[in-house]
């Protein structure tokens, strides 16, 4: 069964949560509702027992923020989306967070809300139903994932067969080594401290040592 946790939904008690979960069941999929009372938390834990296979947050006249917040617990890869008509440029952070600006404030299903849910609705069944057949198949991708800061270090890297990302900076190393992609990291940033081997390199001159250390640490040879 495919999951989607409907998070934050305007009036719970009023048409248009009722109206998205029957939209979210006519895209193949089972609403699960939840509210925004400990819902990083919840959201984890659903997900950790493999019942989450996508959330949709609506913000209400009061905006989406803490939406984001909470979404930004899961691992990156889970779909999110965010429908709100406010807090849609800054909040999402670095994470792999969907907004969709929803024009005006959900209050109600009129002509427009309702073409803008109906989208939110088609748009994250698609991709948890998407995401849930994908846990289940084995992945393409069989060399171990560094990433790195600083892309001089890249060719010494794939040169001892990693798959290489260069991210612009250390913010979202974080959540990258969280949700379990990464085998190391390459990073400027000397008081970082992360669950994989991590080598800090500020210079470009020195990316193969870098590399090269990377290497030793994440396979233990001398």
């Amino acid at each position: 069964m495919v999951t989607v946790v409907l998070l934050g939904a305007p009036n719970a008690e009023g048409a248009e949560y009722a109206w998205l979960m029957d939209r979210v069941r006519v895209g193949g999929c089972e609403p699960v509702a939840l509210d925004g009372v400990g819902a990083a938390d919840v959201l984890v834990k659903l997900h950790e027992q493999g019942r989450l296979h996508g959330v949709l947050a609506v913000g209400g006249p009061t905006g989406g923020s803490p939406a984001y917040a909470a979404l930004r617990a899961l691992p990156i890869g889970v779909p999110k989306l965010v429908v709100t008509a406010r807090d849609h440029h800054a909040h999402g952070g670095v994470t792999d967070v969907t907004t969709m600006h929803s024009v005006v404030d959900i209050v109600g299903i009129d002509q427009v809300s309702e073409r803008i849910l109906d989208n939110a609705a088609a748009a994250i069944t698609g991709m948890a139903r998407s995401y849930h057949a994908g846990r289940h198949n084995p992945t393409r991708h069989h060399r171990p994932l560094v990433a790195t800061t600083v892309p001089a270090t890249r060719p010494r890297l794939e040169h001892w067969g990693y798959a290489v990302v260069v991210v612009p900076d250390s913010r979202p190393l974080p959540s990258l080594v969280d949700s379990g992609f990464l085998a190391g990291v390459i990073s400027t940033d000397p008081a970082a401290d992360y669950d994989v081997p991590h080598i800090v390199c500020d210079d470009a001159a020195f990316a193969t040592d870098a590399a090269d250390e990377l290497h030793h640490l994440i396979t233990g040879s001398p």
